[in-house]
């Protein structure tokens, strides 16, 4: 959802400079933003520790 920008992931810490979106409010917070690489990173991990389970 991150990668369509449906939901966004929230920044607690290092947000200088973040803007402000509605799709942080779920969290209790404002700042929020949907890192790209970040996501690639972790659905890769995901995807070669279903494979090694197999």
């Amino acid at each position: 959802d991150v990668k369509e920008h449906k939901q966004a992931i929230p920044f607690r810490r290092f947000n200088g400079g973040i803007g402000r979106t509605a799709q942080a409010k779920p969290f209790g917070m404002t700042m929020a933003r949907w890192p790209a690489k970040s996501c690639e990173f972790v659905l890769d991990l995901l995807k070669n520790a279903e494979s090694n389970a197999e």
